[in-house]
Formats: structure tokens, sequence, C-alpha cells
């Protein structure tokens, strides 16, 4: 990726004790945290609403990435501000430059820029090639690096694979459930066919979609996956998993959460019947127990310190876990560095046994491993935050593992799962491209929130404006066509209560097959489940209203009383 080839570059200025190697290049989660530190503090002198700050710091951090990008200054930004956001993002941006000039650091776009003046100076190593995969669009920013290093004697060249022209057919489905499951069956018929192939499946908001897309193409490719999983996986997501979708590294969090403050209801709930801790297969019973008096407790209201109290005979590993976390927690005083919290937070896992005495899979194995990286992480950030609360340090540690994409490495067979920015520039043997429907293709401009709509039409961002929009689609779709030996194009009729329209772009491809018509019990991709399914009758349950209360009858007590109703009328 060209950040990993910026951060090498940078690593040489270091050696070779350029301007720009005598600043520290922060890393993502970092510039993340100075974005974090910028709002808060604004938030704090407008008396804004704190727990905006989550939702607005990838904001912030992607909208000056795209400034730097295509080219739009701070003074721009400040001068062009139309709207409150983009004001207030203004503002931002000015105290995040202060940030960074007053600790001499360097985001990895403003290296980019430092390095790209070096490289033009002769002040760098050059290397003799450089080819540039599948970039589209090409923003200033790139085309500056390109050209400074072409000036000063390296071959460049903008690279996209052979093109494919494979056969190419359009399929209509019912609804998007039913797109993806044709989409797998196509797959698992294709592997059958031939283990080796390269075989993928574009989804569109992949990110949003990806538990959903994962359990449905595992029953067909993996049918009974829940109580056997598969030694080789035959599905790898490339995409839309962060680090705390992972079971285990959710234990973890949920583990610091339930010893650092007062636990709710759903949180012991999840501790309790987690299998990521100690003595969760030996106590499992104990702790079956201690969840069924959690949920007979009126609104569930019940403090940790009566959870372990009834824990020390029920499960006495779990309450050992509890009792020495509280004792780090309490010895660790009021605020710490990051790398402190780190370490700190190392220790309370430990004692609570994560990630339990079970083996891990590689899939979990792959994901703890990740989680103690992003622990490393966390602790590298001593100069940039300083010294934190115990609750700061945990919300940002959760922050950081919400937003950290991770991907466990895979078989190469199988099927791959891509967002459609994954696939560019690669090719396939057979690629089947869910979501071709009107309102996706081509899509409707989305420009950025906080940057001046007028500044994005301006540097030509495609998001910005439909006319760019329409001819960056255009070129995606081209690709798109050329890309597999066989490509299958669908789109689902319906999206909920709402009906859909086929893309205009697949007007001139025949349509090959229609989805989601009636299919032989023989042919379905479990075909068990199918007439099970099918075997099912209507039952019609008797109402069983609650007793009405007694006219001109009160009762006492405040707020509390309704929870009680809640819970039981």
């Amino acid at each position: 990726p060209l950040d990993a080839w910026i951060q090498r570059c940078w690593d040489a200025a270091v050696v070779l004790d350029t301007p720009s190697g005598t600043r520290r290049l922060l890393s993502e989660e970092e510039c993340r945290l100075l974005w974090w530190r910028v709002i808060a503090r604004w938030a704090e002198r407008n008396g804004s609403a704190a727990a905006d700050i989550g939702v607005l710091v990838p904001l912030a951090s992607s909208g000056w990435r795209l400034c730097q990008t295509w080219g739009i200054s701070a003074a721009e930004l400040q001068t062009a501000a139309d709207s409150g956001d983009a004001r207030a993002f203004s503002q931002w941006v000015h105290a995040y430059q202060g940030l960074l000039k007053d600790g001499e650091w360097l985001d990895i776009t403003g290296a980019m820029q430092a390095l790209t003046a070096e490289l033009s100076a002769g002040l760098l190593p050059l290397p003799q090639y450089i080819g540039w995969m599948a970039f589209d669009p090409w923003p200033p920013a790139y085309a500056a690096l390109g050209k400074a290093l072409a000036d000063a004697g390296c071959t460049v060249e903008t690279l996209w694979p052979t093109a494919r022209a494979g056969e190419t057919g359009v399929v209509s489905c019912l609804d998007e459930a039913d797109e993806l499951v044709q989409a797998g069956w196509w797959a698992r018929q294709r592997l059958d066919e031939s283990p080796h192939a390269q075989v993928a499946i574009i989804v569109p908001e992949l990110g949003q979609r990806a538990a959903a897309v994962r359990r449905s193409l595992l029953e067909i490719l993996a049918p009974g996956w829940q109580l056997h999983r598969p030694s080789a996986p035959p599905l790898s997501l490339s995409g839309g998993w962060v680090l705390a979708d992972y079971p285990v590294v959710a234990a973890a969090l949920r583990l610091l959460q339930a010893s650092a403050a007062e636990p709710d209801f759903e949180l012991l709930s999840q501790v309790l019947r987690s299998v990521y801790s100690g003595g969760a297969a030996t106590e499992q019973a104990g702790r079956a127990e201690l969840e069924l008096w959690l949920r007979n407790a009126p609104g569930g209201h019940i403090s940790r310190e009566s959870l372990v109290a009834r824990a020390r005979k029920l499960s006495p590993r779990l309450a050992a876990g509890f009792d020495a976390a509280a004792g780090l927690l309490d010895d660790a005083g009021g605020r710490l560095v990051p790398s402190q919290w780190s370490a700190l937070f190392a220790r309370v896992l430990e004692a609570h046994g994560w990630p339990g005495e079970r083996g891990l899979d590689s899939e979990e194995f792959q994901a703890a491993g990740a989680w103690q990286g992003l622990l490393q992480s966390w602790a590298a950030c001593d100069e940039v935050i300083g010294k934190i609360s115990q609750r700061a340090a945990l919300a940002g540690i959760e922050s950081l593992a919400g937003e950290r994409p991770f991907v466990p490495e895979a078989m190469p067979e199988g099927v791959q799962v891509l967002s459609l920015e994954e696939a560019a520039g690669q090719s396939f043997d057979h690629l089947w491209v869910c979501g071709m429907t009107a309102d996706r293709w081509p899509p409707a401009p989305h420009p950025h929130s906080l940057v001046p709509l007028q500044l994005q039409r301006t540097a030509g961002i495609p998001a910005a404006a439909p006319a760019t929009l329409q001819a960056w689609t255009g070129r995606r779709f081209s690709r798109l066509l050329t890309s597999a030996d066989e490509l299958v194009l669908s789109w689902a009729r319906q999206r909920g209560d709402a009906d859909l329209l086929m893309s205009p772009l697949l007007a001139g491809i025949r349509a090959t097959m229609s989805a989601g018509a009636s299919m032989s019990p023989a042919l379905m991709p479990n075909p068990d489940r199918y007439s099970v399914g099918q075997s099912a009758q209507p039952e019609t349950v008797a109402a069983d209203p609650p007793p009405p209360w007694p006219s001109g009858q009160r009762v006492r007590g405040g707020a509390r009383v309704l929870s009680l109703q809640a819970v039981c009328p």
C-alpha cells in the first residue's frame, strides 16, 4: 500500500537526517487521538455534547486527509466555510496543525508532501522503477509525487491487470438476501468444479453487512459450521470487519469493562456466557446458575460486588478473577500514561484467565495476536496523549479496536468476499458482483459533510458532483467487465418494502437467468433445512394481556416502579 511505501521512505529520511526525518511520523491511531484532543477541547469551550466526539473524530480525520490529497489548504477551508459545521472543521484543522507543529510531528499525508519535496531535491535514494497499480481517481498529491519521481529520473508507470474477455451475464434476484444465497450457491458450484479457481463475490456496503454476509455464505459453503467449524475456512471476508468484531477480542473488552466500572445486566450476562476466561468450561453449570439468578433479579439491577459474593460458591475462578482485577485497578491510582494503562490492562486480562483454557483455532489465535498488537500501539502513544484517567484509557482502546480493520490470513482456496474498492485492480477466474441496482450504479453524489461543497467540486473530487461521479463510475464498470473469465452481475428487485430498478449500465448485457424462482429441493444449498422450513404450520397464540390496574389505586415510588412494571407487568 502507498502508506507503507511512504513509511519506508520516511525511515530512509530518518537515517539520512533529512528535514522530514527529524520529525516523528505518527501512526493512524495517534492521529485519531490528536483529533480527539482537538475536538474534545473545542466541545468543552462551546458546551457541545461530548458523546458526539466519537462520531466527529473519523469525520474530521477523513475530511482533512481528503483536503490534503486533493490540494485544499487550511486557508481555503477558512475562507470558503459557509456553515457552522464547515467553520468548526476549519477551527479543528487549525488546532490540529498547531499540535503537529508544536510536537514536530507528521501525519501520513503530510509526510508524503514533505517526502515529495525531498525526492525532487535529491535528498533521498531514488528507486529505479515505480508502478502505480489501480489508482483511480488520481488526485493532485499522487500526481505531484509521481511527477517528482519522474523528474528525478525514476521510471513511473500506471498499471492495470490484463483484460479478460470472458462470459458476462445478468441475474435478477428477489431481494438482497436471495441475491447472497444465489451468489453463494454459484460460488460453491464453481469451487466444486475447480477447487483451485479464483472465485470472488463483490458485495456493496460490505462494512455494514459483513456479519450477515458471512453467515449467509457459510450456510451454503459449510453447512453446520456453527457446530463443526471447517478445518480450512471456505470463505475469506476481505473487508468490513474490525478487530472488536471478533469474539475473542470482544470478550477481552467486556472483561475490562466489567472490571473497571459498574457493569449492567447485559454486560455481566455476556461475561458469564463467554468461553474466553479462566474456568469457563469447568464452571459452566455454576455460571449458568449465576446468569439465571441475574435474570430473576427485578430489572437486572445487581452490582458487581453482589455477583462476586455469590460467585465465590458457584464459580470461584470467576470470583477470583474479579477480586484480582479490582486489586490491580485500585492500586493503579488516578492518571497514568497509555503505556502504563496498556500493561495494567494486560495484567487484568491475565487475572481473568483470558483467552480461556481451551485451544484457540487459527482465526481466534490471529485475532488474539492482533489484540496484543493493539495494546502495543496504544502503549506507544505516551507522547501524544500524556496522562489520562482509567475511563479515558479504556475508551481509547475500545475506539481503536472498533476502528482497526483486521482480516485473518486464510487459505488461498475458497471464496473471496470483497468490497468494490478492494476488488479494484484484481482479476479472477469467476466473479459475481452484487448490488447492480439503479440507485448504486451510478450512485448519487456523496460529498464530504465537513468540507465546503464548492471546494470539493473545484478540486474535482468524484463524489462531489454528478458529472465527475458518472465518469468515474463508467470507468470502474468498464474495468469490471474485463476483470474475470466469467462475470455475473446481479441486482435485487426489492430492498425491504421498496421496489428497485436494474442499473441502466446493464441494459446492453443479456440476462442469463432469473434467480429466486422456484428451485428443486435437491438443488437447494441445504435441502434438509429447506424441507423443515416447508413443513412449518402456522399456529395462533392466545392473547394473554396483563391484568388491568384497579381504578382509583395509586402506586408509591419513583421511576423504579416503571422499571419493575416493564420486567413483569
